[in-house]
């Protein structure tokens, strides 16, 4: 049957209607799917490690006691009584290795080591300054023939003598010189009862309460200490510039003294700075050194002291040996490499690229220390090559180092027809 009018006209109107429908349907799919923020794609991480170094194996002597730590290693609270010291711009000193008695030990003439610190901090120096002039009187002859019955270490002096404060730093712990000892302390304290006091109030004040100061020469064996508790003041010595300078003095010569040669028999050996000798007849020989042991392309500033040596040979056989195998117990380790991968970009549009290293990293690690490594990146869609997206945070013993993370290529938005046709991967 032919159509009525109305029934064209309402085909007309669907047709019409149904096409605008469509268009309009058209319209608004492709601007909402080419505008469509795009799905952001994680990271697929790779399994990366760093294998630590072996374990190190301190040679230390089975006699007397013995210690030996570096600055920004090992155990700190081992070395410090009072879990703290002055605030330094170097790493604190801990310990590595330990041997013999864990008492506290005569320490003899390493006494000095406080004496020319408690002396610098009342009178500062700078170095290379001289600082005043002292003169000698007839009670430093007291001094001298009172430390020569002791059978103690000294040097002529006579009344009317003139000396600097830097020579008689010299006499004492390059020297060292007892009757000299005597006579700086007379003069920066008064009396050398008031330079224990100050010795005390010092030692507190700098957390070093392992160690005991009875006088100013460490002549008494009553001036002790264990062997770990004197690391920080190895540190705290060849911290200041005046007595770096002094202990790292070979040999020289002074008027009214003649020439002399540093006590410390390892003095010279490639990398020792100082520090300084003690011996007592009735204990043995004392040494408390500090060597700078070079690690690749780095250095560590190792501190250590061996106490109650039988002999001079065998104590820096002693010194020589744990320096020599504390050295090889450090290693420079790789944690990783420019353009090293630790992950990969996959997107729905079947876009890659790899999450790298954007720097070449190292560390200098003691012994078998453990590495670990976190890695954090940021989910994508799109960024350029070379954009930062992450980072790989090492962590060995107490340090951490942070390596950014770029994409190596870039990560390129879909073009429109993948828009148009993954509206599921859109909404």
């Amino acid at each position: 049957m032919p159509l009525t009018r109305r029934q064209i006209y309402f085909r007309r109107r669907l047709a019409v209607f149904g096409t605008l429908a469509v268009l309009l349907g058209v319209g608004a799919y492709v601007p909402a799917t080419l505008m469509a923020p795009l799905p952001e794609a994680a990271a697929t991480l790779a399994p990366y490690s760093v294998e630590s170094g072996p374990a190190a194996q301190v040679a230390l002597p089975e006699w007397g006691a013995s210690a030996i730590g570096a600055e920004g290693f090992g155990d700190r609270a081992a070395v410090a009584p009072e879990g703290a010291g002055v605030p330094t711009d170097a790493d604190p000193v801990g310990l590595l290795a330990s041997a013999g008695s864990a008492e506290a030990l005569p320490i003899a003439s390493i006494a000095k080591v406080v004496t020319a610190l408690v002396v610098l901090d009342a009178h500062p120096l700078e170095a290379g300054e001289p600082g005043p002039v002292i003169a000698t009187t007839a009670a430093d002859l007291d001094h001298y023939h009172k430390q020569l019955a002791w059978n103690g270490s000294v040097r002529p002096v006579a009344p009317g003598l003139a000396f600097t404060q830097h020579e008689l730093l010299e006499l004492l712990l390059v020297v060292s010189a007892n009757n000299y000892a005597e006579t700086l302390v007379t003069w920066a304290f008064g009396s050398e009862a008031a330079y224990v006091d100050a010795a005390g109030a010092w030692l507190s004040a700098n957390g070093l309460t392992g160690i005991t100061i009875v006088d100013c020469t460490g002549l008494d064996p009553a001036n002790r200490a264990s062997a770990a508790h004197l690391l920080p003041l190895a540190e705290l010595a060849m911290q200041h510039p005046v007595i770096a300078e002094i202990v790292g003095i070979a040999q020289g010569g002074m008027h009214d003294i003649g020439p002399y040669e540093n006590t410390n028999p390892v003095l010279g050996d490639p990398g020792v700075i100082g520090v300084k000798t003690g011996t007592l007849m009735d204990f043995g020989h004392n040494l408390l050194f500090a060597a700078d042991i070079p690690v690749g392309e780095h250095s560590v500033r190792v501190h250590g002291v061996v106490l109650g040596a039988p002999g001079r040979q065998a104590l820096s056989d002693a010194v020589r040996n744990a320096l020599a195998s504390a050295g090889s117990g450090f290693q420079e380790l790789s944690l990783t490499q420019a353009g090293q991968a630790f992950g990969t970009y996959s997107t729905a549009w079947d876009e890659r690229t790899r999450l790298t290293a954007a720097a070449d990293a190292s560390i200098v690690a003691w012994s078998n220390t453990p590495v670990s490594v976190l890695v954090s990146s940021t989910p994508l869609s799109s960024a350029e090559a070379g954009a930062r997206v992450g980072v790989a945070t090492f962590v060995v013993g107490g340090e951490t180092v942070e390596v950014p993370l770029v994409l190596d290529e870039a990560l390129s938005e879909p073009d429109p027809w993948w828009r148009l046709t993954n509206p599921a991967e859109l909404f």
